[in-house]
């Protein structure tokens, strides 16, 4: 519970350490909005306030109660200050104590119950746990009290900025596309180059059949933010997730996206991407190895080329490119656990063990999951250790969750080689009926059904 708090704290950028605060403190500016980004001004407001220097004194002194006189009387001296149980919550989200940190803000409310912060960030801690009706309450009464504020200009726009673009992806959750775009219209007036606001704008206008003007402002957050992902493949990853996805549209969109930035990075890993979960795994081998090319040191690019080799069962590609990953970074799952399946898969006991190491590893580390106990389980059936992918089949099958594809079919090929058939035939049945192309053993799975008495 105390990381939530920390993170919808931090969502603007606030979350700071208490050994950090009197060179970090934004005391000027809302406690949510982009305040780790401007640390260099910060120290310099905060020199300035010796009654906040002394403040946090006191509370790393575990004097809380002389700390909050500190603060109340900076704040009396300095109208343009938030209120001093605002700042409090500021000290002790940087001590994560996430019973203080609401009780501080319960005392904002009530000690400065037409300053609109505390709305702000109670909303942001309702959305971080998924309570949408009170977030959206919460940003409502943000939004009236700011109405009428008076408080520091920019310290008031901030938080305007904040309670449009909350209202505005709680429209968006609820699929009120047109109240979004209302809201991002008035966040746009307050922060015109913002691209992710611009973004989050297209999607509403798509989403109203305007794809045209989406286009328009895809293009306007990439002025804004050269970093951001190339319009025209945005577009087509919104026509691939529309049910049923529209192939042609988004296929028409990424070959203009390759078109307009054939060497841009992003565009060419996310065409391989959207390759690859459309079943083109061809296609996603070749976009990947120009993606590649681009960037050869990327774990991202690294990972989905040896998921696509997987697909295409070329295993040591795979291998080369997870252990690539691993050396970059040892705890990455997907690369270790990934890598323990191309190296079971190949016809070679050596490989095949040191699958084995890195299965067992993983299993231990992720006790609570299943993706990894169904990787051992399925490392020790290539090795012939039929008991124990027995045993540890059981306790995929015992955790109740639902089963991948892929894992089925594991379990269904132990029961085939085990004389289980009638209970093979079952998980094939299921496992075969999914639909979408990411399931990397249909074909063995069909074999399999169709050689099974």
């Amino acid at each position: 519970m105390v990381r939530s708090f920390v993170r919808f704290i931090g969502f603007g950028g606030v979350a700071v350490a208490v050994v950090a605060l009197a060179a970090s403190l934004l005391p000027a500016d809302p406690l949510s909005i982009d305040s780790l980004q401007k640390p260099e001004p910060a120290a310099q407001q905060q020199q300035q306030i010796p009654e906040i220097a002394e403040a946090v004194t006191l509370f790393r002194n575990r004097d809380v109660a002389g700390a909050y006189a500190k603060l109340q009387a900076a704040v009396k001296n300095r109208p343009e200050l938030p209120p001093a149980e605002l700042i409090m919550v500021q000290f002790f989200v940087s001590a994560r104590q996430e019973d203080a940190v609401r009780g501080w803000l319960e005392k904002a409310v009530v000690a400065a119950p037409n300053d609109p912060e505390a709305y702000v960030l109670l909303g942001q801690e309702a959305m971080q746990n998924q309570r949408m009706a009170e977030a959206t309450l919460l940003f409502d009464k943000a939004k009236t009290l700011l109405a009428s504020f008076k408080g520091n200009d920019k310290r008031k726009a901030d938080l305007a900025a904040a309670t449009e673009s909350q209202l505005a992806r709680l429209a968006m959750g609820r699929q009120d596309w047109a109240t979004a775009q209302t809201h991002l219209q008035d966040l746009l007036k307050l922060q015109p180059d913002s691209a992710a606001a611009l973004q989050m704008l297209g999607r509403t206008l798509f989403e109203q059949k305007k794809p045209e003007e989406a286009l328009e402002k895809l293009k306007a957050a990439k002025v804004a933010d050269p970093k951001v992902l190339t319009p025209e493949a945005v577009l087509a990853q919104w026509y691939e997730q529309v049910t049923p996805p529209d192939r042609e549209n988004a296929t028409k969109y990424m070959i203009a996206a390759l078109t307009a930035q054939p060497k841009d990075f992003r565009t060419r890993l996310n065409a391989a991407d959207w390759a690859f979960k459309a079943g083109e795994f061809d296609q996603a081998r070749a976009q990947i190895d120009i993606a590649l090319t681009l960037d050869a040191n990327s774990p991202e690019a690294k990972l989905l080329a040896g998921n696509i080799a997987i697909y295409q069962k070329d295993y040591p590609t795979a291998e080369k490119c997870f252990k690539q990953v691993l050396v970059e970074s040892p705890s990455n799952f997907a690369a270790s656990n990934n890598l323990a399946l191309a190296l079971c898969e190949q016809d070679d006991k050596a490989k095949q063990e040191l699958a084995l190491q890195y299965a067992k590893m993983n299993a231990q580390l992720y006790q609570k999951e299943v993706e990894p106990l169904s990787t051992l389980g399925r490392v020790f059936f290539r090795l012939g250790r039929m008991a124990e992918a027995d045993q540890v089949f059981r306790q995929v099958a015992a955790s109740g969750k639902s089963l991948s594809p892929d894992t089925a079919f594991y379990i269904a090929d132990l029961y085939a080689a085990t004389n289980r058939a009638d209970d093979a035939k079952k998980l094939l049945e299921n496992a075969l009926k999914t639909t979408g192309p990411l399931f990397s053993l249909r074909k063995e799975a069909e074999a399999l059904q169709k050689r099974l008495p």
